[in-house]
């Protein structure tokens, strides 16, 4: 969902606005947000939005 909202508003497409989004929706589903699927809506966000950078990386 939290990809969606930054399909649908450019405003939100910032690395922190999008953490915040994904946070909030795991909250919301009772779910916690692990690294691994915060890296990969990260990496999708990159490829699929031109206006979106990402420096996260996942602790090695």
């Amino acid at each position: 969902m939290a990809i969606e909202r930054l399909d649908a508003d450019n405003a939100l497409r910032t690395e922190t606005t999008f953490d915040g989004l994904l946070q909030a929706y795991a909250g919301t589903y009772g779910q916690l947000e692990d690294m691994e699927t915060c890296a990969a809506a990260h990496h999708i966000c990159s490829r699929r939005f031109w206006d979106f950078s990402t420096n996260f990386l996942l602790p090695a």
